[in-house]
């Protein structure tokens, strides 16, 4: 700081100087009264360079700083983009790895002696639950009692009136036997606890 200073005192010293020494060449009046106009001048323009310097810093720092801004809020908005296609990725890795769980239960639950059909909806943990991601956190299984496994009929049901409704009622529920072969299928193939697993009726 203290050098600008004093070279800023050298230049104005310089200009007066100068402009002395340009008035004492030329003895004309009106030439002095000329070279004193342009000598002012140039000696207030030697004071005002300071502060036209620091002027022209400061909109040059504010034309950097704008650049900058304008560079952090696209790389902002550049990783907002970049972390919504990567959520949006996870959610249809999720869904499909849903499906897929699904599809191998479903296999298993139908294998099960006295199922004719099933449906399996399976719930999984991600980041966000604090436990490993992927890992099953709960199935359900629609059930529809009907041909066995192997080839064998279940015991026909027989015909009741309409009127009879604790009959039909109970014709229409799963059996225990059937609903704990389900629930050990999965539980020992999947290592899961048999209170994860909920077997229901498919109607």
């Amino acid at each position: 700081m203290v050098a600008f200073i004093a070279a800023w005192v050298k230049d104005i010293i310089l200009v007066v100087l100068f402009a002395a020494f340009m008035e004492l060449l030329l003895p004309s009046s009106s030439m002095q009264r000329f070279i004193r106009v342009i000598m002012g001048l140039f000696i207030m323009l030697t004071i005002l360079n300071p502060a036209l310097d620091v002027i022209h810093n400061h909109i040059a720092s504010g034309q950097e700083l704008s650049a900058v801004t304008t560079t952090l809020n696209n790389s902002v908005n550049s990783g907002n983009v970049i972390t919504s296609m990567s959520d949006e990725r996870d959610k249809l890795s999720y869904e499909l790895y849903k499906k897929e769980l699904a599809k191998q239960i479903r296999a298993i639950v139908v294998t099960v002696d006295g199922v004719a059909d099933a449906k399996v909806a399976v719930d999984v943990n991600n980041a966000a639950d604090g436990k490993m991601a992927g890992s099953i956190k709960n199935i359900t299984v629609y059930a529809k009692p009907g041909i066995a496994a192997i080839g064998q009929k279940i015991s026909p049901i027989p015909k009741v009136n309409a009127g009879d409704n604790a009959v039909t009622n109970e014709a229409q529920e799963l059996r225990p036997q059937i609903v704990s072969k389900i629930k050990h299928s999965i539980a020992e193939l999947y290592q899961l606890s048999q209170s994860q697993i909920d077997v229901q009726l498919l109607y």
